[in-house]
This record gives structure tokens, C-alpha cells and sequence, in this order.
């Protein structure tokens, strides 16, 4: 569609393609002015003139850009050239979850966990802002090459104020093996939905499978809507009891036995740490069939007499082991899930985003915000060179946070020289931050020998501070052979 090498809206130079769907491809572009890589989506030419691609191209970008969050792929620009409409984002270099687990296989029970939070996280700021995404898989989530999680992919979003009825087709191609069963059957969708496609993602995850297969997109979304969800504990035993209840809950079939928010999900994932076989996320189905049976630990102890000394000290220190990594996990998780109430929040890095991305991410963080500038001859202009409070730091919201932008090179007008000596242009020159270049002669019979005549660049033009100068000089002394250009 774009050709390479060729530049949208005077500032992004197209450099290669990364990805195609149905609807759009995604492209690598060079944005001009701060020098930075960003991914661009280009919605495909036969869509352009079609109203309602367009407007859920547009929705996308809207849905986006209301959501700011650390874990969502963030939106710099949006508009259109030409017939050709481009939403402009953050470029995320590594793969897509899907591609991990293609790659890796199940991931571990730790890994796992941590993926999910960090999208419990996404989706809570998401559903705050009035918007659900109704298409959460593994395709739509980003693993950057140092591990970072970015969800993307807001094409079918619900933003609050819109239709709440599913669009016929819209989200079950490409969609089936995570949609919810009210998707499925075309009834009005909400936040709940989100979090049975998370828990479908995060089976995939533990398992390297998919809970519902078949041969047509029918038979599968069929076993959504009607079969048992089944816990991944049934295909690998080392998972613990409580985190496959965990992602049964968030797959209930009615969504009012689900988890109602991300962050009651989130809350339920970290206690699966300290209590590996509890029943706190078991659905009411599971309660009137749960036995409770010895573990192995209490089998072996069966017939074995200990001191009460040891037997205290055994029960003792897992106990305070397992509050210790409670209270941890707490903050934990209050400090990801919760800056919207909590008291504390962990300031992000925004040191080389562009002041736009920077005051969008500390104000969704609940911190204030105050821009100084300054020139830097090694930033590029409108990027942030240093931030008052460092990354991580906790503190309390509304916070005041000074970022510093650089107003790149400054540019500073050239002084008029002539009629200086040559010592004279110097001095002249050093004090305003210019240099001295090239000092040439030339013949000037009705000029004041010794003084400049010339300069380039000319007076009162803007150049970068530290550039040099160049002084021509005249003199009397007619030269043996006269260069053309030099009489005039």
C-alpha cells in the first residue's frame, strides 16, 4: 500500500512492513522529528471508501486513545493523507504472546502469573475509561524483547456511550477459540466478557492449548456456549489447585459467577502463591463436589511421633513464610492494580518519550505535571532529557513531577561582521556561541583592506549554536591570476 522510503504527513518515513490483517497493515516508520521508530496502521485501500470500516478503523484509535496505561501499546497520532487513514503508535520490538507460546510452549506457573497481572492491569485502567475491548487473545498482546506485556488491538472495542449489541460477524472470525459465550450468541457484552477471553488466554498460557477445538468455527463457539470449561490442572497436575480455579472462575458461563473486575481477578492470582490449594475462587459447582482430601505431606505424618517443639517450629515458619509473601505480594499488586484509589503510586519512566506521551503517562498515573525546557545539543527536540523523581519511586498521588524537554540545538542569528577585522569578527563571534571557519582574501579595490566584506551564512540567519562561520577578507593586492568570481 505505502512505499518504502516514502513519508505520511510530512514526518513519518515508511520503512519496512511488520504485519498484515484483514483489515489494515502495520508498517515500521521513521517519525522525522524526534528520530524515533513507531509503528504505523494503515487501513487497507478497498476499506477507505467503505463508511463502517472507517468508522471502526477510527473507533480503534478513539478507544486507544483514551486508555493510558504502562501495559497498553500507546497511540501518538492519528489522521488521514489522501484517502489513506493511519493510526501512529508506539513500535513494540519482540513478538506477540501467541508467538511466545508457539515458541516456549507452556509457560511456567510464575510466568504465566505475571503475563496475566500485568493484562488485569491493562484491562482495569481500560474498563475505568469506559472501554471494553471484546477481543482479548494472545494475538492481541505484545512480549517486548526485555519481557515488558503491551496489549494492542482495540479494533472492536465498546467505548462507553455506544452500541452495547454485538456487531453480526464482527468478533467471532479470526476470534472464536476466546469469545465468550454472550459473543457468541449475540447478546449485549461488558467488562465480564474481557475477563472470560483473559481466562481463556491464561489456560493457553499454563497449557500451550486451547480449552475448546473443533472443526468449524460454529462447533467451537458451540462449546463455549454449553460445554464444561475445563481447569488446566487436568492436563498438567503441577499447577496448583487454586490458580486453575482461578481461570474457571474468569471462564464461568454466566458472567454474574465470573470475576466482576480485572482487579478482583488480580487479587485471587496473587493469593494462589500462599495458598496453592485453596478453594477462595471455586465456583459453585465445584463447592458441592469438592472432598476434602489429605495432602501428602499430612499422609506421611500419619503414624509418626514429633516433639510439640518441632511440631510448633514446622508449623510456625511456613506460616510466617507464607504471610511474608502475602504482605509482599499485597503491595504488590495494590501498587499495579490499584493507583486509581490507593494512596501510593510508583512513578514511570517517561525519560525519551516525546512531551505528549510524557504528560499522558504521569497525569494516568495520577501524578501532576511541570514541563521545563532547555536546549540540548544530543536530544532531538520535544523529547524528555530528565524527570524530578526517578523511576519507581513511590509516592503519593498528585505528586508533582517536573520533566525537562529539550528544545534541541539552539539556533542562534549570525552577527553582521563586515566592516570587522578578522580579530574583531572572532570576538564578535565567540561571545554570541559561533565559531570562526574559512578566511579568505578577496580583491576589493573600493573596500578598506583588512576588513570583512562577505560572510557565510549572512547576517541575521538562524544557525545552530557552536557552527563556524566563514570570513572573506578584502585586500588591495591585485592577485596574479584572478579567479572568476572574485571582481564583480
Amino acid at each position: 500500500m505505502l512505499a518504502l522510503d516514502s513519508v505520511l504527513a510530512n514526518r513519518y518515513r515508511i520503512r519496512y512492513e511488520i504485519g498484515q490483517g484483514g483489515m489494515a497493515v502495520i508498517y515500521v516508520a521513521e517519525d522525522m522529528r524526534t528520530g524515533e521508530d513507531v509503528a504505523i496502521k494503515v487501513l487497507r485501500s478497498q476499506y477507505a471508501g467503505d463508511a463502517e470500516f472507517v468508522r471502526r478503523f477510527e473507533r480503534e484509535a478513539y478507544a486507544m486513545l483514551r486508555v493510558q496505561h504502562p501495559n497498553i501499546v500507546q497511540v501518538y497520532d492519528v489522521g488521514h493523507q489522501d484517502g489513506v487513514h493511519y493510526i501512529v503508535m508506539e513500535f513494540v520490538k519482540g513478538q506477540t504472546l501467541k508467538e511466545y507460546i508457539q515458541n516456549q510452549g507452556a509457560l511456567s506457573v510464575e510466568e504465566a502469573t505475571r503475563i496475566c497481572l500485568a493484562l488485569c492491569a491493562a484491562l482495569q485502567t481500560a474498563h475505568d475509561n469506559g472501554v471494553v475491548h471484546r477481543d482479548v487473545k494472545p494475538h492481541n498482546v505484545l512480549i517486548s524483547e526485555n519481557g515488558d506485556v503491551k496489549m494492542t488491538d482495540f479494533g472492536i472495542a465498546k467505548v462507553e456511550g455506544a452500541s452495547t449489541t454485538t456487531l453480526s460477524g464482527e468478533n467471532v472470525l479470526g476470534s472464536v477459540h476466546y469469545i465468550a459465550p454472550e459473543q457468541a450468541q449475540g447478546q449485549p457484552t461488558d467488562e465480564k466478557t474481557d475477563i472470560y477471553s483473559l481466562g481463556i488466554s491464561m489456560y493457553e498460557m499454563l497449557t500451550g492449548e486451547l480449552p475448546f477445538q473443533g472443526d468449524t468455527t460454529v462447533n467451537i463457539a458451540l462449546q463455549h456456549v454449553q460445554e464444561r470449561m475445563p481447569s488446566p490442572c487436568e492436563v498438567d497436575a503441577s499447577i496448583p489447585y487454586s490458580l486453575g480455579a482461578c481461570v474457571r472462575k474468569a471462564c464461568a458461563k454466566d458472567p454474574a459467577q465470573r470475576y466482576q473486575t480485572p482487579r478482583d481477578m488480580a487479587n485471587d492470582l496473587v493469593l494462589t502463591y500462599t495458598a496453592p490449594d485453596g478453594h477462595f475462587a471455586d465456583l459453585p459447582e465445584d463447592r458441592e463436589h469438592t472432598a476434602v482430601i489429605p495432602t501428602l505431606r499430612e499422609e506421611r505424618r500419619v503414624g509418626q511421633t514429633q516433639s510439640p517443639k518441632r511440631n510448633i517450629m514446622k508449623i510456625l515458619l511456613p506460616t510466617l513464610g507464607a504471610v511474608l509473601i502475602l504482605v509482599t505480594l499485597f503491595f504488590i499488586v495494590n501498587a499495579v492494580i490499584n493507583n486509581a484509589s490507593g494512596e501510593l503510586v510508583a512513578v514511570p519512566s517517561v525519560v525519551g518519550s516525546n512531551s505528549a506521551q510524557a504528560q499522558a503517562t504521569l497525569v494516568s498515573s495520577n501524578l501532576q505535571v511541570t514541563l521545563e525546557y532547555t536546549f540540548d545539543d544530543q536530544v532531538p527536540e520535544d523529547q524528555v532529557i530528565h524527570q524530578s523523581i526517578a523511576e519507581g519511586e513511590l509516592v503519593k498521588q498528585k505528586t508533582n513531577v517536573t520533566i525537562t524537554i529539550s528544545k534541541g540545538v539552539e539556533q542562534i542569528p549570525v552577527p553582521d561582521l563586515k566592516g570587522l577585522t578578522q580579530e574583531q569578527a572572532a570576538g564578535t563571534l565567540q561571545e554570541v556561541g559561533l565559531k570562526v571557519g574559512e578566511v579568505r582574501t578577496v580583491y576589493e579595490p573600493n573596500e578598506v583592506a583588512g576588513l570583512v566584506v562577505r560572510q557565510d551564512p549572512a547576517y541575521d540567519t538562524d544557525v545552530p549554536r557552536g557552527d563556524e562561520i566563514d570570513l572573506y577578507i578584502a585586500t588591495d593586492q591585485v592577485p596574479n591570476t584572478v579567479p572568476q568570481g572574485w571582481i564583480e
